[in-house]
């Protein structure tokens, strides 16, 4: 990220104001759209996950949820702050880093989970599937950990704050543009196999055997619809970070962190609303399908 200096025009300067003006109210806009979503599925929540034993699906769900909240919250008041000091810059880069490394990663888990009961827990895919989301993690990781170094080490060369504004002076190594490129791949694998699955079993199961086709509907559905969310915010998020204003990295990517969770969240919800255990067969492979 470029400092101003004390020769840039006016108009430069009020471009930037405003850009990065954009960038907080679409901070606040996302939080607002969260905290909405929140309480309308309340009582969802309360009915479907605050009884009955725990299970791992139940503790990513709420965790999924309300990491989130304090998360985002914490993130948009840094970025809210005025004339905020070098600690506090910082502190929204690790808060930033923390957002993206979770949200990328639970609703990953749940949508993999989801895949393994359709597939009647095939050893074979789990094994592949496993492999790729540790190389999801670890490529993640890498580069928040790159970039975090950078900020700290571009921190005590910038000044704290851009001239002539309140806004932190946030450095961004160019190659940070390649976070988004993983995901959109394994959530594209996801989804294929859950197409795969679905298009299998509505082509060998008769209509009159189809005791848990309602559940497969809901599932492949949902799994499109975070699939194609994720692809136009990540692919978004892709595009501005290599061809946009470094001053609009964030008008994008706080929804790209939110609205992939509130959809993975929902599926849960959809799916905790069918009945809570089946199986079927399909060309001699049990599957079991459990929306606990």
């Amino acid at each position: 990220m470029s400092t101003p200096t004390m020769g840039i025009p006016l108009a430069d300067i009020e471009l930037l104001w405003s850009h990065l003006k954009s960038s907080q109210y679409s901070e606040v806009g996302a939080l607002t759209f969260y905290v909405w979503d929140y309480f309308l599925t309340l009582p969802d929540e309360v009915e479907y996950f605050w009884k009955g034993k725990w299970t791992l699906l139940r503790f990513l769900f709420l965790l999924n949820r309300y990491h989130r909240l304090v998360i985002t919250i914490i993130y948009t008041y840094l970025s809210s702050m005025g004339n905020p000091n070098r600690d506090m810059c910082l502190g929204k880069v690790v808060t930033g880093n923390i957002t993206g490394i979770m949200a990328a990663l639970i609703p990953a888990v749940i949508l993999q989970i989801r895949v393994h009961a359709l597939y009647g827990q095939n050893k074979r895919l789990i094994y592949i599937l496993s492999i790729l989301f540790c190389i999801q993690v670890a490529f993640i990781l890498i580069l928040s950990s790159l970039d975090l170094n950078f900020s700290v080490a571009m921190s005590h060369k910038l000044p704290t704050l851009i001239e002539f504004t309140p806004f932190c002076n946030i450095a961004v190594p160019g190659y940070l543009y390649l976070i988004w490129i993983y995901p959109i791949m394994f959530d594209f694998v996801l989804m294929a196999l859950a197409v795969a699955r679905a298009i299998r079993y509505f082509r060998d199961v008769p209509k009159s055997m189809r005791s848990c086709g309602l559940l497969i509907q809901i599932f492949l559905r949902d799994s499109i619809l975070v699939f194609l969310i994720s692809f136009v915010l990540y692919s978004a998020n892709l595009l501005m970070w290599t061809l946009g204003p470094h001053d609009l990295y964030e008008i994008v990517v706080t929804w790209a962190l939110i609205i992939p969770s509130v959809v993975v969240n929902r599926m849960l919800i959809n799916l905790r609303k069918v009945p809570r255990e089946t199986y079927i067969t399909i060309t001699g492979s049990n599957i079991l399908f459990n929306p606990s």
